[in-house]
């Protein structure tokens, strides 16, 4: 029958395009192949980058800063865990009715695509009656609003903005940005780190250098001795002068002759 032919023509044209669909997959292989391998290859140059770190070091500070568990495992470790999980409960929650959403909106658009096409077909076949065409119409407009209202799901899965902690931090964060103000940012770097820091001076002392007090003892000089230098003196022997500074440390002392000159003399050449 016309109909029959009609069906088996549809169905060698859906074959058809299920084969395109595949040699397009077919195609994309290798291009995913060579996206993966270049993903892996950079996961592995990251993770090269961490081996140089000294395990024992690692470990040594886990124990130090890390309370052991009785049954393994670090108390620390299971509170982030616990807390990331806590954290992430009302998100996966959202994606699971995100996702059951997502299913039955793709269920409801195959059903409109093949009540769409059922209704086409009725409509250019002579042989299928009024009354079928109609039922045909109407089974199409209720695939249709359903497929409207599983879109209409998915976009309130997807909004956020209906949510009251969601809106709080959202008009936090308008607040804060249009509390924005430039010259009080300049000014508070200014004074924070620019020429209107606090900054500590360097205070200045006057050097005060040490003075050694000259104690005056009579000594007399055993040997002569002719001064070397123009801030040595010179003696005879048996010659009294005024020792004014003790010995240093090269053996060297300073004193006064009768005269009033000043200078250095050896130490082992007089005697007190």
């Amino acid at each position: 029958t016309p109909g029959g032919l009609k069906e088996e023509e549809e169905e060698e044209e859906d074959e058809e395009e299920e084969e395109e669909k595949c040699l397009k997959e077919q195609e994309k292989t290798p291009e995913r192949a060579r996206v993966e391998r270049q993903y892996a290859q950079q996961l592995a140059e990251w993770s090269g980058r961490w081996k140089p770190l000294d395990g024992d070091r690692v470990r040594s500070w886990q124990k130090d800063s890390f309370h052991k568990k009785f049954f393994g495992g670090f108390k620390e470790s299971q509170d982030f865990g616990t807390g990331f999980a806590r954290a992430q409960k009302p998100w996966a929650k959202r994606l699971k009715k995100l996702e059951k959403a997502r299913r039955a909106y793709h269920k409801v658009s195959r059903r409109e695509h093949q009540a769409q096409e059922r209704e086409v077909h009725a409509q250019g076949n002579p042989d299928v009656a009024i009354e079928k065409q109609r039922r045909v119409q109407e089974e199409r407009e209720v695939a249709q609003q359903e497929s409207d209202k599983a879109f209409l799901s998915i976009h309130k899965h997807l909004d956020v903005t209906t949510n009251e902690s969601v809106k709080a931090v959202y008009n936090e964060l308008h607040n804060t940005l249009m509390a924005i103000d430039d010259q009080e940012d300049l000014r508070w770097w200014k004074n924070t780190y620019g020429p209107g820091m606090p900054t500590d001076w360097p205070q200045f002392q006057e050097c005060a250098p040490e003075t050694k007090t000259k104690k005056k003892e009579k000594v007399r000089a055993l040997y002569d001795y002719d001064g070397q230098e123009t801030d040595e003196l010179s003696f005879k022997s048996g010659e009294e002068f005024l020792k004014i500074e003790d010995e240093d440390d090269q053996g060297w002392c300073r004193g006064v002759l009768e005269g009033g000159r000043e200078g250095l003399y050896p130490a082992n050449y007089v005697e007190v």
